[in-house]
């Protein structure tokens, strides 16, 4: 399965606060029992990212994506971390299509576990480097 979302996060790899944070700025907005009747279907959803056996997923967020804010800075932050840790996951393939690119076909950047670890191979590792800094 390939997933091609530019504006946010795809909605199977987004966290909880996440969610809840876009659903509160719909238009309409959904009555509280939805929104957490959609929550609850979005998480049950990513149990397909943890199945040794499960399909083969393929997601290109745009890097705008990333570096919009939805919600505070902590549920970026556990955004981020989050897509860190699906990234590993063996069936999953994480790209991003970075905002100076035009032409989809040649501007996608693969991003895997290995490629998540700190500029030129110093071990800073994503999960220190998403707390210490300022999120934009």
């Amino acid at each position: 399965m390939r997933w091609y979302q530019p504006e946010v996060i795809p909605g199977v790899l987004q966290v909880e606060p996440y969610i809840r944070t876009i659903d509160a700025i719909a238009h309409p907005r959904p009555p509280t029992d939805e929104v957490d009747r959609q929550v609850a279907v979005r998480m049950e959803r990513q149990s397909i990212l943890r199945q040794d056996d499960g399909p083969d997923l393929s997601f290109i967020p745009s890097e705008s994506a990333l570096r919009r804010s939805v919600g505070d800075a902590t549920t970026m932050r556990d955004q981020l971390l989050h897509l860190a840790e699906v990234s590993q996951q063996p069936n999953v393939t994480l790209q991003v299509f970075p905002v100076q690119r035009t032409d989809l076909r040649d501007g996608i950047v693969q991003l895997h576990h290995s490629a998540l670890r700190g500029r030129r191979g110093n071990g800073r590792d994503l999960r220190r480097d998403v707390h210490r800094r300022r999120l934009p």
